[in-house]
């Protein structure tokens, strides 16, 4: 139930934090004042074709849906993914899980999203929002943000 709450405050507050600081007058993967940047953050969904029944399908395409994460992953688009960690207390499992993506815009990272073969098959939906988060998700950004030894 944390991470359910987390994730709504997530979605609460982003808008805000990312207008107070005008994101629209500077690139998104630029460090501003704060030390923060635009991210963009996919919450993956249950999609039409969503089904619990465990079938050789469903097993193939969760497979592709992890390879696509590890090639996006691998080419540093995809900075974090992973599902909701769900228990028997949570009435409502419709969210699935996460992904961050680092890119310049939401159309670049929706592309991406597209790429998913979950999505595209409408097993998992995707919604993407701007998130104002720490420069230096990636390992890019943290090696330039490391102190110099």
């Amino acid at each position: 139930m944390r991470r359910i709450l987390l994730a709504a405050l997530v979605l609460i507050l982003a808008p805000s934090l990312a207008l107070a600081n005008d994101p629209a007058t500077r690139s998104p993967v630029e460090r501003d004042e704060r030390g923060m940047r635009i991210y963009y953050m996919g919450f993956l969904s249950r999609g039409p074709a969503w089904t619990a029944e465990v079938t050789d399908q469903t097993r193939a395409l969760q497979e592709a849906h992890l390879a696509n994460i590890r090639r996006l992953a691998e080419d540093g688009r995809l900075l974090i993914a992973g599902p909701f960690a769900y228990d028997e207390s949570d009435t409502d499992q419709s969210l699935r899980g996460i992904f961050i993506f680092d890119t310049g815009t939401r159309a670049e990272a929706e592309e991406l999203a597209r790429t998913d073969p979950a999505v595209r098959a409408g097993r998992l939906t995707i919604r993407i929002i701007p998130w104002y988060g720490p420069y230096g998700l990636t390992y890019a950004d943290r090696e330039a943000a490391a102190p110099a030894p």
